[in-house]
């Protein structure tokens, strides 16, 4: 830092002698307390004597010593001379020496003229090469300067370093030098407010404002909002590097006549000093047209073309169309005027038809074209001569654009486009159709370093009759680089970068530990693990898979696609693509005999990734029945005719639920089942389920699969006492007798006496119902309150009973009549338990209950009523569909097909009511609003209705696909389901 600001304070010395820079503000010091001050701040180190020397000129001696300081250059000091004379006895000899050798300085004849002064000129040389600016070496030469100077005079005026006007060529003062320099000093070293402040905002091009600020923000959190007079203007915003300003990008109109104002926001406004900057809008207009080639003869074809500019105010490419502008030429030429995709126009000649008429002479017969703007007749006029038949002898490889606004290709399919610009030998455009049939140009192209996944293609791609290159990336890639395009066409060469990037490729795996008992016969056991990119960023399941695609069943086979994979000890080994369980390992059934172990070996081998990893995972043996468990409990007791739901389940040793009953080990076949025992029955109407028809006492069954699924025990009314059924696991061998090989499991209910039992009795607050009949206009279906009170937004008034212990006791679900309610204009009844909202408020609802011991009770609650705004709490949707056409119930995706039946998407509002999603899309449509969206489409093309969820369109393709649907709530909650084929 001290270094850098000793070569600008330097910088600031020389620039003094502008004294038509220094600011208003600076008025209050004079040039000797501008200097004072200079040398306070340590910028300079002042004369021993004390005097500034204000009104001396710089001589070229001294102007060395400050040349090189400013370069930060040390003297040099060669033992024969440059200059002859300049010895090495003189203080000035290692600075100009230096200097020279720099190409700072410039002797002449010989010599160097050390006392002679220096001009304002070759300060200013030396200052852009100090400062690093970048210099034009075409500019125009400055009126009052050497011809040599103007590229640095030019880049200094660019800067705002200096005023215009100067006299270039005057001797130089040190007095000149301190004022401005102070200012220039203050400029590159500015306070940074406390506060920040907008500038300024301006116009720099017809669809583009620059904003300007004072300090640096923070841009993840700073906005930039622009209004023509009160309206909002839709931008993009694009920050510099600095986080001073930023190009704010109209996405759907041009600047107008109008006021306009830019604001930051988004930053706490404590922050901000002053928020608003404005400006005055002007409608684009073209101020100048010329042609671009400077050539003055165009080639015989039937389609020559000649480029031209048409310029805006902003000095930009104007945005209109070739429609705006005219073109006059002879009328054989059949003259036309196109616009091509970088912005230029195109006139396009028959020249050939020309060259047959006759008393055309190439080289000699002229052609004079005039183009102009409709709007304004701002005018270019050129007359050309006729040449002879293209040929190109040069090209220009535009800059790469990648599609949707990225900055690399990444992804398999990504493509980057460059505009080709070739010229003939007169140097004008020739597009797609300028040469004859046979003669067209041949492209040829080489990219360093190479890329062996990547298509190289030249057509006129955006079909503006001009040639485009197209780069493609075939497939994902695990190393970033930059790439260099040549394309050779004719006798020329030219060349563009493009970028290839790496996005969540995989270059290193790791197993996870395996969770769980791998048993031999088992299949489908799924195996986890992790993959990283080159930056170590772990991928989702989806980029595994995405990574993993044309992944083929392992063994001896390796896979196709980024990973390898083998297995011993399975029948096969996949990566999961599609579906809930993507981006895990599905094992095929084992076959490795117990207390052996399965072998998986995940590898990534690449020119610039070797990742392998073995996991062994130890084999347990077969799995076989072990127990009987209770998974649900029934109520323990119950009155009357009350129900009441259970569970059993068999399972293996392992502890996991088993469906299979019959197993074959050599030459010994071993049957399992389960035997009933049932005690109390006569107290029961029955066992309803897939297996009641077993659940008698001694009853057996060998339907494992039923076994484990919920059954409902059903009391019968006035019977008393305790009912169990019991479950016991046997085992025979080769139809020998079953022997038991476990406990029983079991599961009792009571049905209590109720001489002999306390219970009580309540119903349960409604806290919350919304107020539908003040709101029918949400339900169009119902027109009579009878649609609303069998619809979603009514509820049901709950009975619970306990004993005296607080136990919840099973109770029929019928024993409540004679509903009522306190005040019906807010809540409404129907029915025994059904209570509607009217409008917002509260009453009290009575209801008779029936009770155990033959006699009733009136008992109450309070109901809530709200008019709040009925908005989605919760949304859900099962995790995934296979489509599955031999299934007993059937699933196929095709067109027609409700998809959102098929994921049972669901959603609860804030008052607890669920609507399915035919309800949703039907009676409840306008108060669910829900929509679904696809997205993750792999080997499939899927369109759905928004609102229904219906499948439009489907088009998959051959083996594996996957998409998913998301249904949203207008409050932002969303659930998704994967749909696949395997």
């Amino acid at each position: 830092m001290k270094k850098s600001l000793s070569i600008l304070l330097s910088f600031a010395l020389v620039f003094g002698l502008f004294a038509s820079m220094a600011s208003a503000a600076d008025t209050e010091l004079t040039v000797a307390q501008k200097y004072q001050a200079l040398v306070d701040k340590g910028v300079l180190k002042g004369n021993p004597d004390g005097d500034a020397r204000l009104d001396a000129n710089l001589n070229r001696a001294e102007f060395a010593t400050i040349a090189i300081a400013i370069s930060g250059l040390a003297p040099e000091k060669p033992a024969t001379a440059t200059f002859s004379d300049v010895n090495s006895k003189q203080w000035w000899y290692g600075a100009i020496e230096a200097a020279a050798k720099a190409g700072l300085v410039e002797g002449y004849n010989g010599k160097f003229d050390p006392k002679a002064n220096v001009t304002v000129e070759q300060v200013i040389k030396v200052a852009v090469q100090a400062a690093g600016l970048e210099i034009d070496e075409k500019a125009e030469a400055v009126e009052g300067a050497s011809a040599w100077a103007g590229p640095y005079i030019k880049a200094a005026l660019d800067a705002g370093l200096i005023a215009t006007g100067l006299d270039y060529k005057a001797d130089a003062t040190r007095g000149q030098t301190i004022l401005v320099g102070y200012s220039v000093y203050e400029k590159l070293n500015p306070t940074t407010p406390a506060k920040v402040s907008v500038t300024s905002a301006k116009a720099t091009n017809f669809d583009e404002v620059t904003v300007t600020l004072d300090k640096a923000v923070d841009t993840e959190k700073a906005t930039l909002s622009l209004k023509r007079g009160t309206a909002a203007v839709a931008t993009t915003a694009k920050w510099s590097e600095d986080k001073k300003s930023a190009v704010l990008s109209l996405t759907s109109t041009k600047i107008a006549e109008a006021d306009y104002s830019v604001t930051l926001a988004g930053i706490d406004a404590e922050e901000i000093a002053t928020a608003t900057a404005s400006f005055k809008g002007e409608v684009e207009k073209v101020t100048k047209i010329e042609f671009v080639t400077t050539s003055d003869e165009i080639a015989q074809s039937a389609k020559a073309r000649v480029k031209v500019r048409a310029e805006n105010q902003y000095g930009k490419l104007a945005s209109f169309n070739a429609a705006n502008y005219s073109v006059n030429a002879d009328t054989i030429l059949n003259p036309t005027l196109t616009k091509n995709s970088e912005g230029f126009l195109i006139i396009s000649l028959n020249t050939a038809a020309f060259a047959a008429s006759s008393g055309v002479t190439p080289g000699l017969s002229q052609i004079p074209i005039y183009v102009y703007s409709n709007d304004n007749h701002q005018t270019a006029f050129k007359t050309f001569k006729l040449g002879f038949k293209p040929f190109v002898t040069k090209s220009e490889v535009g800059e790469f654009k990648y599609d949707n606004g990225k900055t690399s290709l990444v992804n398999a399919g990504d493509t980057a486009t460059a505009h080709v610009a070739i010229y003939d030998q007169y140097g004008n455009p020739m597009g797609v159709d300028t040469a004859a049939v046979g003669d067209e140009p041949v492209f040829n192209n080489n990219v360093q370093p190479y890329a062996q996944d990547v298509t190289v293609a030249v057509n006129d791609f955006n079909n503006d009759g001009e040639y485009d290159v197209r780069v493609s990336l075939d497939k994902k890639t695990d190393k970033a680089q930059t790439h260099t395009l040549t394309l050779y066409v004719g006798s020329s060469s030219s060349t563009s970068k493009f970028e290839i990037g790496t996005s969540k490729v995989a270059t290193t795996v790791e197993f996870q530990s395996y969770d769980g008992t791998l048993a031999t016969g088992d299949s489908g056991k799924l195996v986890t693990f992790d993959a990283f990119d080159a930056n170590g960023d772990k991928l989702t399941a989806s980029e595994i898979a995405d990574n993993a695609k044309n992944t083929a069943p392992a063994g001896s086979t390796p896979n196709t696609g980024r990973f390898n994979l083998s297995a011993t000890g399975v029948s096969s080994a996949e990566i999961v693509t599609v579906g809930p369980d993507k981006g895990k390992i599905r094992l095929g059934s084992v076959s490795a005999p117990k207390n052996s172990y399965v072998f998986l070996t995940l590898s990534i081998l690449s020119p610039n990734a070797n990742s392998i990893k073995t996991l062994q995972i130890p084999v347990a043996d077969v799995r076989v029945p072990a127990s009987v468990a209770v998974v649900k409990k029934p109520h323990a007791k119950a009155v009357l005719g009350a129900t009441s739901k259970f569970e059993l389940q068999v399972r293996d040793q392992y502890g996991d639920k088993i469906d299979t009953s019959s197993f074959t080990f050599g030459t010994t076949t071993v049957n399992y089942q389960v035997k009933y025992e049932l005690i109390g029955g006569t107290n029961l109407d029955g066992i309803t389920g897939p297996d009641s028809a077993n659940m008698t006492n001694g009853g057996i069954t060998a339907n494992f699969a039923n076994f484990n699924k919920e059954h409902v025990l059903d009391t019968k009314a006035g019977q008393f006492g305790l009912v169990t059924l019991k479950a016991t696991l046997e085992k025979s061998e080769n139809g020998g007798a079953a022997k038991a090989v476990s406990f029983p499991a079991s599961v009792s209910i009571e049905t209590v006496d109720h001489t002999k039992i306390n219970l009580n009795y309540s119903i349960d607050d409604v806290k919350s119902i919304y107020a539908s009949l003040d709101n029918k206009s949400l339900y169009p279906n119902f027109t009579a309150d009878a649609q609303f009170f069998a619809g979603k937004t009514a509820k049901n008034i709950e009975l619970t009973v306990k004993d005296n212990a607080g136990n919840s006791v099973a109770y029929p679900t019928n024993s409540l009549t004679a509903i009522t309610s306190s005040n019906n204009s807010i809540v409404r009844v129907d029915g025994n338990t059904t209570v509607l909202g009217a409008k917002a408020g509260e009453a009290t609802v009575s209801a008779v209950v029936y009770k155990a011991d033959g006699q009733t009770a009136t008992l109450t609650a309070n109901v809530t009523v709200k008019n709040d705004a009925i908005v989605a709490d919760s949304v859900s949707a099962k995790g995934s569909v296979k489509e599955d056409p031999a299934a007993t119930t059937p699933i196929v995706f095709a067109a027609g097909v409700n998809l959102a039946d098929l994921m049972e998407a669901k959603v609860k509002d804030n008052y607890g009511v669920e609507y399915t999603a035919a309800d949703a899309r039907v009676d409840y449509k306008a108060v669910t609003g829900l929509r679904y969206t696809v997205s993750e489409l792999s080997n499939v093309e899927v369109s759905i209705d928004p609102t229904t969820g219906a499948i439009v369109n489907i088009v998959p393709g051959v083996g594996k696909y996957q998409f998913v649907v998301t249904v949203s709530t207008p409050n932002g909650k969303t659930a998704s389901t994967v749909f696949f084929h395997e």
